[in-house]
Parts: structure tokens; C-alpha cells; sequence
């Protein structure tokens, strides 16, 4: 392997660590992919011949599948958590910060490496000691994405149960809707269903702002 580096393109080795992070990044791009495509139950073999590997080069990097899949779910929640994000200057009431994180949020979890990660977690097949890698996992997550939502609204004088609160619904919502297009029978598009998460998650922040009736 070797690239261009330097003003007069002069070509150099790629030093062992550099192979070592490009194999590991195609190796974990190849299950993301197959993984949002086919599941989790797609083998070592799958994933290192789609990355164009053999299954001793995944066997160097990743002691088992197992490990693997706790990789593929720990960059899809840290991708998820940096969408996140404040902005550096955050401005806005706190409905059109609701909207903005709102969107975020959707985009975020259909993001390959977010929607791998929620495949992986929610799949009822997982062994019981890689389950309860990914429960303590998620915990920290979580803590994560209050800490995040905590930001966007610390210059605002919210109920911080109310800022957890709103979170916590718009995330459960988002993922209702994913596993919702994920099924075979298909959805209307998703414009109308957040418009009404935005003014959901907006009165539980500010409880004067009782979102309308919604048809079921």
C-alpha cells in the first residue's frame, strides 16, 4: 500500500500502523454495510471476503465476532452523540432548537454506522455476555446524549427533568419511526410525524405548549 505525500508527490511506504488502521477501517465498513443490509447474523467470513480480506487478516484485528459487533455499535453511538453537537454559537427559541435537534436526531440514526449500531443492539439473537457489553454501553450513551441535550438548552431557564424528558421521548419516537421504514409494508414520508414530535417535545419542555391531537 503506499501514498502520495510531500510537494513533489513523492511516494513513500505506509508505515505499519497506517496498514494496520486502513484493514481494521475497511474491515469495519464491510460489517456496517452488510449488517443494515442482511443483519447481525452475517459470518466472519461474509464480512472479510466482502472487505476483500481473509478471515485470518479479521482474526488479527478482531478476537472474535462478538468484539467485532461491540465495535460496530460503540462508533455508531459516538456518531451519533457528535452530531450532537452544540453549535459554537447557539441561538434560536427553544422550539427551533427542538427542530434543529430533531432533525439531527432522524439524519443521525440513518446514518450507516448509526443504523448498524441499532441493528446490532435490538437483535433478540445477541449471547448474553455481549448483551450485557452493550447494556452498560448504552448507559454511558445515554448519559451522554442528556449531557448533550443539557448544552443546547443550559442558557435557557428549563426544568432539567423536563430537558431529560424531552430527550429521552424524542429518542424512543426517532427509533419507532426507523423500525417502522425498516418493515416491509412501508410508511408515509416522515415530514408530517416529526413536525408533530417538534411541538411533542417542545411542550415537554415548556408545559404550556400542549402539542395538538394526533390521528393514530
Amino acid at each position: 500500500m503506499f501514498c502520495a505525500v510531500g510537494a513533489n508527490d513523492t511516494l513513500r511506504r505506509a508505515t505499519q500502523h497506517e496498514r494496520r488502521t486502513a484493514t481494521r477501517a475497511a474491515l469495519m465498513a464491510s460489517a456496517v454495510e452488510l449488517i443494515v443490509k442482511s443483519g447481525p447474523s452475517v459470518s466472519v467470513g461474509q464480512i472479510a471476503a466482502s472487505a476483500g480480506m481473509s478471515k485470518g487478516a479479521f482474526q488479527h484485528h478482531f478476537a472474535s465476532k462478538a468484539d467485532l459487533l461491540t465495535a460496530v455499535v460503540v462508533d455508531g453511538w459516538n456518531d451519533a452523540v457528535e452530531r450532537l453537537a452544540v453549535p459554537p454559537e447557539l441561538t434560536g427559541t427553544v422550539e427551533e432548537r427542538v427542530r434543529e435537534l430533531v432533525d439531527v436526531s432522524w439524519e443521525s440514526y440513518q446514518q450507516p454506522a448509526c443504523l448498524a449500531a441499532f441493528v446490532v443492539s435490538t437483535d433478540p439473537n445477541l449471547g448474553n455476555d455481549l448483551r450485557a457489553e452493550l447494556t452498560a454501553g448504552f448507559h454511558d450513551m445515554r448519559s451522554q446524549l442528556d449531557e448533550c441535550w443539557d448544552a443546547w438548552f443550559a442558557d435557557l431557564d428549563l426544568d432539567p427533568a423536563g430537558v431529560r424528558n424531552a430527550r429521552r421521548f424524542v429518542r424512543s419516537h426517532v427509533l419507532g419511526m426507523l423500525t417502522q421504514r425498516r418493515l416491509p409494508h412501508g410508511e408515509p414520508p416522515a415530514d408530517e410525524e416529526l413536525d408533530w414530535l417538534c411541538v411533542a417535545a417542545s411542550a415537554l419542555l415548556v408545559p404550556s405548549h400542549a402539542p395538538p391531537g394526533r390521528a393514530s
